[in-house]
């Protein structure tokens, strides 16, 4: 079956009659379990499925390569790169230290952290506010990430290093903003608290009580058995490609390793109280910003049934872990592929057997099923498709494949993809910017710097497309 007819089979199934509620779920799980078997067999998922209900695994699969080169098969034993997953065992640490009053989420950087450079983080960014990300903190993954020893990164200071003296972004705690670098502060905080090293101290309040005899952090220089490699896009010849940058050692931001069994035991025991009292998971897991983010877990509503859990993703490795403590619920998925590689689809199935269709989960397939559209019949069939969908269509997974196409040396199609996401989102400067960066590479500077001006117009803010114009123009 290929991968259009994957397609339209999930979407069919999500409305017939055949698919209709069973107990908890919207699709009976053999039914699901069925179409992931497609998408394994396809070769479009690389990577692992869990599902348990109550206290029990009810399905679960494994599909594609953890080695290419060794043709090591993915089992449910295998273990992968978790990339900001690892921000829950982050968070629960330091509400364990909260809830023995060793620490307050009211108290500054400073407290604890007396030394810190930055006067102004010290002063005014609380626990709260790194939990949150409404820090204003940034990222590690900058000039100087891209630049650095690629094994260099062993250990938090290291990360530190990396943005340690960059502006805020905002003033603490009036936005929200993802910030890896947020997590490294709580990381240093917590082994300064407990005068132990982060990683040991993971290991011994989190991994060994609760049995994770899988999970931990790998770096270059350490043999680790039974990890996936990390796969990028294919090449023009159809080859995988590792991802270089995961040599480098996690943090507590994220970049350690779990396998499915071992992060199952870490949902059971956040669900029942093992890890922290029932008081402080509901603080965890209360949106009252509306930012989609409590204490270290991600939130959000499918359907209205309350989700919370956490993702991450990385180029090679996509995963994440869905609590849905309404239904008795917990669903694990994790890939040695990106999230926009197989894995986002995987995702959207597994939600929709349980929740139904989701709004995210229809732009996700209609985009997949318009580049399927332009494989088989050409742009102006997938043009004519557009037209159908009512605009119910995802501007970062066309995005995506259209690089997909570029890695893998098909230019021309990488082009058609921005072209029909220029149709969805006619009001988006960012497809036309990139679509123009290929013209320039294709050699039509003309169309080129017209398609600048075009992403400028739609956003003056566009550096990118500025500094293009002045070395154009």
């Amino acid at each position: 079956m290929k991968f259009l007819t994957i397609i339209c089979l999930a979407c069919t199934c999500a409305w017939l009659t055949s698919c209709s509620p069973s107990g908890p779920f919207h699709t009976p799980p053999a039914e699901l379990g069925h179409m992931l078997d497609e998408l394994g067999e396809e070769d479009v998922y690389s990577g692992v499925f869990l599902l348990a209900e109550g206290d029990s695994v009810i399905l679960e699969r494994a599909y594609g390569l953890a080695d290419v080169k060794a043709g090591t098969p993915n089992t449910m034993d295998t273990r992968f790169n978790l990339a900001s997953m690892n921000k829950m065992f982050t968070a629960v640490a330091v509400l364990q230290l909260e809830e023995q009053g060793k620490l307050s989420l009211t108290d500054f950087v400073g407290k604890h952290l007396p030394a810190y450079p930055d006067v102004v983080v010290r002063d005014s960014v609380t626990i709260e506010h790194l939990l949150t990300h409404t820090s204003g903190l940034g990222d590690y993954f900058n000039q100087k990430f891209e630049f650095r020893d690629p094994d260099s990164t062993r250990n938090l200071q290291d990360y530190f290093e990396l943005f340690v003296g960059e502006p805020l972004r905002f003033a603490p705690g009036e936005q929200f903003a993802y910030s890896n670098a947020g997590y490294i502060v709580l990381g240093l905080i917590l082994a300064e608290v407990t005068s132990t090293d982060y990683y040991d101290y993971i290991h011994q309040t989190i991994f060994e009580p609760l049995g994770m005899k899988n999970s931990g952090w790998d770096h270059g220089d350490t043999i680790v058995p039974g990890i996936a490699t990390a796969y990028v896009e294919q090449d023009s010849a159809g080859s995988w490609v590792e991802n270089p940058y995961l040599t480098m050692k996690g943090s507590s931001a994220g970049g350690g390793f779990s396998t499915a069994a071992d992060l199952l035991k870490f949902a059971f025991a956040l669900r029942d109280g093992q890890l922290v009292s029932p008081a402080t998971l509901k603080a965890m897991t209360n949106d009252d910003k509306e930012n989609g983010y409590g204490y270290g877990l991600s939130l959000r509503k499918l359907n209205d049934v309350v989700v919370y859990g956490h993702n991450g993703g990385f180029p090679g490795v996509a995963g994440e872990v869905d609590i849905l403590p309404e239904k008795g619920i917990i669903a694990v998925s994790l890939s040695n592929r990106g999230p926009r590689s197989g894995w986002a689809t995987a995702r959207s199935l597994i939600r929709d057997a349980i929740v139904g269709p989701t709004a995210e989960s229809a732009e996700l397939m209609n985009s997949e099923s318009l580049v399927a559209t332009y494989k088989s019949n050409g742009l102006e069939a997938a043009m004519e498709q557009l037209t159908t969908l009512d605009g119910v269509v995802s501007e970062s997974q066309l995005i995506s494949n259209s690089e997909k196409f570029d890695t893998a040396g098909d230019r021309k199609s990488a082009m058609d993809i921005l072209k029909l996401t220029i149709e969805a989102f006619p009001e988006s400067w960012f497809p036309v910017s990139i679509l123009a960066d290929l013209q320039i590479k294709e050699g039509d500077t003309i169309i080129a710097i017209e398609n600048y001006h075009q992403s400028l117009a739609l956003n003056p803010d566009n550096q990118w497309a500025k500094d293009r114009l002045v070395e154009l123009e």
